[in-house]
């Protein structure tokens, strides 16, 4: 009998050890009556984040629960009240089971009760103090702020010298389990990959080089699509760095050459749009010449206006577009300024890119482009949208004298800041 009970006991000791999938989260809450906890995950920014679930309080006081019984991969996670901007983060690892304290519709009374991690994770924002890291580092190396601290700790270890970056950013990544699938799911992994990226200057070969030391160490991991969607879209962001060599290359060496793949095919998609527009007219390069007529019927040979010019500037456009009835005044409004300047001579082209004309003379006057060479195609299958990529609309494209694309960028700020260089 003594026996039995002593292998019962070791029985029921085992199974209590053997860790549980998902996570419990249990909150004492007070003086909350009425409102709706939501816990959230990130997805590589504290800008982008998921609701995962919500419980409602209908107590004063009361003690709630979020669980989930399947597997997790643990990450950092946002909680708040469901209609209150404030919010806190947790850290959840798989098999979690954890007990919070809570009385404020701001969340400044979150407090711990059960998890040292948590408690060390609270402590560190707007904490200078470094010791936070290392300790949480030491005693919790297994779990998801693990990685989020190593993210942090990479961030504080910038040279203060800028002439000793480039040899620090070739050795960014060293001592990360760049297939960890936790990076997924950390508010501070795109900002990593920011700061990682302009520690050197921005240009061609400094963010190829940049791109491919971080790619080529993941081309079959499950990360590759993580890490690579962010760096398409950031190129197209720095645009105004003409970077679009960098673009190309990177999109044929991955899905043309190795084949890659992506699960989202949404994210190939958005990727394969960019790319079909900027290897249509690449920055630092002559762009395709067209010829097309004006509303009284004279062609108009665009290699025979920009030579005449330091800037011409053009765009394509429909009446009805509503972005394009947003941009066309204010771009209309900075080139008649900008004209002003009788060292600068700048042409102006408001390119009709719609299947008939009605609007089109109200459109002109209403956006003060009569000064402006208004032109449209003759051509019913409009053959010149595959040459700009201008199946959509507004687009836009700033060159120089020599016909080389500065910009596609219809931006009126960055556009005064290229013309104002010379």
């Amino acid at each position: 009998m003594k026996k039995i009970l002593l292998l019962l006991t070791v029985l029921i000791s085992t199974c209590s050890l053997i860790a549980r999938d998902g996570y419990t989260l249990n909150f004492v809450t007070e003086n909350l009556q009425g409102k709706t906890l939501e816990i959230s995950y990130y997805v590589g920014s504290s800008r982008i984040f998921y609701s995962k679930d919500i419980v409602p309080i209908t107590e004063n006081t009361q003690t709630v629960f979020l669980k989930d019984t399947t597997k997790i991969l643990g990450g950092i996670f946002k909680l708040n009240f469901i209609g209150q901007k404030a919010s806190r983060d947790i850290i959840i690892d798989n098999g979690d089971n954890l007990t919070f304290r809570l009385s404020d519709i701001k969340m400044e009374s979150l407090t711990s009760l059960n998890s040292d991690k948590n408690k060390l994770f609270s402590m560190y924002p707007g904490r200078k103090n470094d010791s936070i890291i290392t300790t949480f580092l030491a005693n919790h190396p297994k779990s998801a702020g693990a990685v989020f601290f190593k993210l942090e700790k990479k961030r504080k270890e910038i040279p203060a010298y800028f002439s000793r970056r480039a040899a620090y950013q070739k050795v960014f990544w060293k001592g990360m389990d760049l297939d960890n699938q936790q990076l997924q799911y950390l508010p501070n992994s795109y900002r990593t990959l920011k700061i990682y990226t302009e520690l050197q200057e921005i240009n061609d070969s400094l963010y190829s080089f940049a791109m491919n030391n971080l790619l080529s160490k993941i081309k079959t991991s499950s990360n590759f699509e993580f890490f690579s969607t962010w760096f398409f879209k950031n190129m197209r962001y720095n645009q105004k760095y003409s970077i679009d060599k960098t673009f190309v290359n990177t999109y044929r060496k991955y899905f043309d050459t190795l084949k890659i793949e992506y699960e989202n095919i949404s994210n190939f998609r958005a990727i394969e749009r960019s790319y079909d527009d900027v290897n249509t007219n690449m920055q630092g390069e002559v762009i395709t010449d067209f010829k097309l007529h004006t509303k009284s019927d004279s062609l108009v040979i665009l290699s025979r206006v920009y030579p005449k010019n330091d800037y011409t500037f053009i765009a394509f456009y429909d009446p009805d577009c509503f972005h394009c009835q947003k941009a066309m005044p204010k771009l209309s409004a900075l080139f008649s300024d900008l004209k002003k300047n009788k060292n600068i001579k700048i042409a102006t082209i408001g390119m009709l890119n719609a299947y008939d004309q009605m609007g089109w003379s109200t459109f002109i006057t209403r956006n003060n482009m009569q000064n402006w060479i208004n032109l449209y195609s003759k051509d019913p299958n409009k053959a010149y949208q595959d040459d700009y990529n201008s199946y959509s609309n507004p687009r836009f494209f700033l060159l120089d004298s020599k016909g080389i694309l500065l910009s596609r960028s219809g931006d009126v700020n960055e556009l005064y800041k290229i013309i104002n260089l010379k």
